[in-house]
């Protein structure tokens, strides 16, 4: 199913493709160098966003061995383990590896420099948001699918009713939710089912579904005429 999706964007006039996590389930090393071998046919620009799947192998889930053996394996893939950043003349993607449901203090300073650009912002990360203006049905669904925690909270969201934030993620989901935040579209993946939301009155999320059953999505951006 990669095979098939990931030959996509060289039949189209994508500018940009975001593979956002959980594309390596345990990080054998025949997986990634296949992972690898594909990305680069592709011939199209691409950003690799960290998973919560892509470097545990076996029990060692966010172990040190996890971090020490297998994370090391997908450098040529994500390349920085905070964010990355791309830059167009009228716009920003910005990519945050919040694979343990928080955001490093790292993505927060380069994201508040990236804010002080002014430049419309696509944020891409791997653990989706808490929408703000919704009926609360993204909520609920993420509950039903993946089982409420202890508190009765998401399991698979960051925010107040999903997994609280510490202090840097809480800065950095005020910047995003802040009425004045450039960010304009957020892309997640992480829960394995298909979901578009108002995050903020500004800004829409789209969830992906699971690649594995044949998901992905086309975004188009499109610029009012001034």
């Amino acid at each position: 199913t990669f095979d098939r999706l990931i030959k996509e964007p060289s039949k189209s006039d994508a500018d940009l493709v975001i593979l956002g996590g959980d594309i390596i389930d345990s990080a054998m090393q025949a997986s990634v160098e296949h992972v690898k071998q594909q990305l680069e046919s592709m011939n199209k620009p691409y950003i690799y966003l960290m998973g919560n799947h892509d470097f545990e192998y076996g029990s060692e889930y966010f172990s040190p061995v996890a971090y020490e053996e297998y994370l090391p394996r997908l450098d040529e893939l994500h390349g920085d383990k905070t964010y990355q950043i791309r830059e167009e003349d009228n716009l920003i993607v910005f990519a945050v590896d919040d694979s343990n449901s928080q955001i490093p203090a790292q993505a927060l300073e380069a994201f508040k420099e990236v804010v002080n650009k002014g430049k419309p912002v696509v944020l891409a990360l791997h653990v989706p948001l808490e929408p703000q203006e919704s009926d609360g049905s993204f909520i609920q669904q993420c509950k039903e699918v993946w089982g409420p925690s202890a508190d009765g909270k998401s399991r698979v969201t960051m925010g107040k009713e999903g997994i609280y934030p510490n202090e840097i993620t809480s800065e950095f989901l005020s910047m995003v939710y802040a009425p004045d935040s450039p960010v304009e579209l957020v892309l997640a993946g992480h829960v394995h089912f298909f979901s578009r939301d108002v995050l903020t009155e500004g800004t829409t999320q789209i969830v992906t579904g699971a690649a594995y059953e044949g998901e992905a999505v086309k975004v188009t951006l499109k610029w009012p005429e001034r």
